[in-house]
């Protein structure tokens, strides 16, 4: 639903995550089969990032920058 923002960056490095992996995995897929070439799944998501000690923010980050 959101291709018109992402077509923008299609030759750009695009890393999703989501909290297991699955999510962001399934559209890492869709995507590649779009063309993008760029796109990676962050293996295990959030979960298993922060298993493995790395740090997390729960900043918000102000969008009005």
């Amino acid at each position: 639903s959101r291709d018109n923002e992402l077509k923008k960056l299609k030759d750009k490095p695009l890393i999703f995550c989501c909290a297991s992996g699955m999510r962001s995995g399934s559209a890492v897929s869709k995507l590649k089969k779009q063309g993008f070439e760029k796109v990676f799944n962050l293996r295990g998501g959030m979960l298993e990032w922060d298993k493995a000690g790395q740090p997390i923010s729960r900043k918000k980050k102000d969008k009005s920058k």
